[in-house]
């Protein structure tokens, strides 16, 4: 009985927080089956089926709810609906009229003219076997905001993770490369 009120517990919590109960619900649900079938065939023979389900209920309910905290799921809505993006990522977006939209590292956003772009470089960290912390770093000819810099970070950086973030930044490379390169009509 326990079991199923840290459950509950867990589930009012990610609500109140916002956050999507489907991991905790699946954790939940998953572990209580597990930890009932176990203690229903004897392997935890201290407990029976219906303490057994209840503790793995409680156990995979917090699981999925730290699980909601560690992994936030992405944003892909963070251009300004004005922009008119053609193309968007997270933290950087072009439109038809020539325009880059960057949310630099620091959180600044920035819209800048293709014209005012002088390069762009992708600048990342070798970590063990793949590329971490991925970035596109642009240099511009603005006094004000001579460098902005925009992030790739959809995917959590481990060794799953990091080589998407570097294919992105590799794909917004090129697209950056033909973005300047079109002429304007």
């Amino acid at each position: 009985m326990f079991g199923f009120i840290v459950f509950l517990v867990a589930v009012i919590w990610t609500l109140a927080a916002h956050k999507p109960v489907g991991r905790v619900l699946a954790w939940g649900a998953g572990v209580a089956v597990a930890a009932g079938l176990l203690a229903a065939v004897g392997i935890f023979p201290m407990l029976g089926a219906p303490a057994g389900a209840g503790l793995g209920a409680a156990a995979g309910s917090v699981i999925g709810f730290l699980k909601t905290f560690r992994h936030p799921a992405p944003s892909r809505s963070r251009v300004p609906g004005n922009f008119g993006a053609t193309h968007a990522h997270d933290n950087i977006a072009v439109n038809a009229r020539d325009q880059i939209w960057v949310r630099d590292i620091g959180g600044e956003e920035v819209v800048l003219s293709k014209y005012e772009v002088r390069e762009w470089t992708h600048l990342w960290h070798a970590d063990r076997h793949y590329k971490g912390n991925n970035r596109l770093e642009l240099r511009t000819v603005r006094m004000d905001k001579p460098v902005v810099t925009a992030a790739f970070r959809r995917h959590p950086e481990t060794v799953f993770g990091a080589p998407k973030n570097a294919r992105e930044a590799e794909e917004w490379h090129a697209r950056l490369g033909a973005f300047m390169a079109r002429s304007t009509s």
